[in-house]
C-alpha cells in the first residue's frame, strides 16, 4: 500500500528521494505492546464518562452542554491507538474518520472502534471531511510539520504528538501555519499533565521549596521498541534519541524552573545496543543505518541560573523505577518516581509524601485540546514551548557530535 507526498517539503527534513512514501512512513508499526491495557484503560475511561476530576482541562459532559467535536486521528501506531482508545469513550467526541498507509494498524483503529469509522490511506483525505474541526496528529515526527500545516490549510486545529518535528526551522513552520488560519496548536509534552508533576509543579508554585535552583531527571530503560522502516533509530527522521525521547523532559526543567534554557553541555554515544554489531542489531532491518546514542549525559543551563541534568540509557533492563527524579530549592526538596512523590522541607524534615491527583494524563491533554478548540484559548502548551524542547534537545545532539557546550541560540 503507497500514497504519494504532499508537494511542500521542508528543505533539509528528510533527503530528497523519488517515487511514492513507504507504507510504512505515516504509521509507526504494528502495536506489538499495551494492546490488553489499552482495552482496558478504555473500558474503566467509558464508566468514568462525565465523573469530575481535579486534572487540567477536566469538566462533565453535562456542564459542557455542547454540540460533539469532530475530531480526525493521523497515525494508528502504539500513540495513535492510545489516544483514540480515548477519544472513542468521550461522550463529548465523534472520532469522525483515521489515516495511516499501514493497513494493518488501520484495520485495528477501525476494529477498535467496533468497525463504524471512516478510514484513509491518506491523511489528506480525511481533511477534506466536512464534519472534521481538529485532528490528532501521531504519524513519525518527520512527517509532522508537513501534515499540521495541510491539517491548518484545510482550517483543522491540532493537537500533535511529541517531539513537535525534527528542526526548529519546521517548528516555526507550524506556528507560523497555525497563526495564519488562527486555528489551534498544542504539542502534546505529556508531563506537563501527568498528576505527579502537576502535583510537584504546584508545590514549587506554592513556594514549599524555595526557589529552584537545580533539577535531574534520569530515564534508564531498554531500547526503543521496533518501528516499521526503523526511522526512530536514524538522527535525520527522528531528531536523534535525545529530541525523540527527551524532549517532554526539558520542557518539564523548563516547566518547574520558571526559566528558558542558554546552554547545554552534553556527552553520549553509542555504547551498547546501537553500537556496530550490538545486540539490538538482529531487531533491526538489515539496511537500517543506527546513528543514534543509547546513552548521554546532559547538563543545561539556564538563564535564571538554574541548572538541569538528564540522565538516558537505551540498555538498562534491571533494577528499579526506569523514571526518577527531583528538583532542590533554596529551601527543600522533593523526589519523585513511579510510585509517587515526597517532599523535605522545614515543616518536614523527615520527609511527607507530597499530595497528587488521580487522573489519567493522556484524557487529560485530549480534554484541554478540545477546551481550547470550544473557547478559543491558548493551549497550555503551545508551539512556542513545543519549539523550545526540540531546540534544547538539538543543542544537546549537537554538543555530543561537536564535544563542546552548545547555546541554546546557536540552533534556533
Amino acid at each position: 500500500m503507497e500514497i504519494y507526498p504532499p508537494q511542500r517539503l521542508s528543505p533539509g527534513d528528510v533527503p530528497p528521494r523519488r517515487g511514492p512514501l513507504r507504507a510504512s512512513e505515516l504509521g509507526d508499526g504494528p502495536c506489538v505492546m499495551r494492546q490488553p491495557r489499552l482495552r482496558e484503560d478504555g473500558r474503566k475511561l467509558k464508566e468514568a464518562a462525565g465523573k469530575v476530576e481535579e486534572g487540567p482541562g477536566r469538566s462533565t459532559v453535562e456542564e459542557m452542554a455542547m454540540e460533539k467535536i469532530g475530531i480526525g486521528l493521523i497515525g494508528t501506531g502504539s500513540r495513535g491507538k492510545r489516544h483514540l482508545e480515548r477519544l472513542i469513550a468521550m461522550e463529548d467526541v465523534k472520532v469522525v474518520g483515521v489515516a495511516d498507509p499501514y493497513e494493518p494498524n488501520l484495520r485495528e483503529a477501525v476494529d477498535m472502534a467496533g468497525g463504524d469509522l471512516r478510514a484513509f490511506e491518506d491523511y489528506r483525505k480525511l481533511l477534506e471531511l466536512k464534519d472534521l474541526e481538529g485532528v490528532v496528529i501521531a504519524a513519525p515526527q518527520y512527517l509532522h510539520a508537513q501534515i499540521a500545516t495541510d491539517a491548518f490549510s484545510a482550517g483543522k486545529h491540532v493537537l500533535c504528538e511529541k517531539p513537535m518535528a525534527t528542526t526548529v526551522a519546521d517548528c516555526r513552520r507550524m506556528i507560523e501555519a497555525s497563526k495564519e488560519a488562527g486555528k489551534v496548536l498544542q504539542v502534546r509534552l505529556q508531563l506537563r499533565f501527568h498528576p505527579k508533576m502537576v502535583g510537584i509543579h504546584r508545590a514549587i508554585e506554592e513556594k514549599q521549596i524555595g526557589q529552584v535552583k537545580m533539577a535531574w531527571y534520569n530515564n534508564f530503560r531498554p531500547p526503543f521498541f521496533k518501528k516499521v522502516g526503523d526511522f526512530i533509530l536514524q538522527q535525520r527522521l527522528s531528531g536523534g534519541a535525545l529530541t525523540e525521547k527527551n524532549c517532554h523532559h526539558f520542557d518539564l526543567f523548563e516547566w518547574f524552573i520558571g526559566s528558558p534554557a542558554t546552554w547545554v553541555m552534553a556527552s553520549g554515544g553509542q555504547d551498547w545496543e546501537y553500537r556496530e554489531g550490538g545486540k539490538y542489531a538482529s531487531m533491526k532491518d538489515p539496511d537500517t543505518k543506527v546513528d543514534i546514542v543509547d546513552n548521554a549525559w546532559v547538563i543545561v543551563d539556564y538563564e535564571n541560573g538554574a541548572r538541569a541534568c538528564l540522565g538516558l540509557c537505551l540498555f538498562c533492563y534491571y533494577g528499579g523505577d526506569p523514571n526518577f527524579m527531583g528538583v532542590i530549592g533554596t529551601a527543600g526538596r522533593i523526589d519523585g518516581n513511579q510510585h509517587g512523590a515526597t517532599l523535605w522541607n522545614e515543616a518536614h524534615p523527615d520527609g511527607v509524601a507530597l499530595e497528587v491527583g488521580d487522573w489519567d494524563a493522556t484524557e487529560a491533554e485530549l480534554r484541554h485540546f478540545l477546551e481550547c478548540i470550544r473557547e478559543g484559548k491558548e493551549p497550555l502548551v503551545d508551539g512556542e514551548k513545543g519549539l523550545r524542547s526540540v531546540a534544547v534537545a538539538l543543542a544537546a545532539e549537537k554538543s555530543i557530535k561537536e564535544g563542546r557546550r552548545v547555546a541554546v541560540s546557536e540552533v534556533m
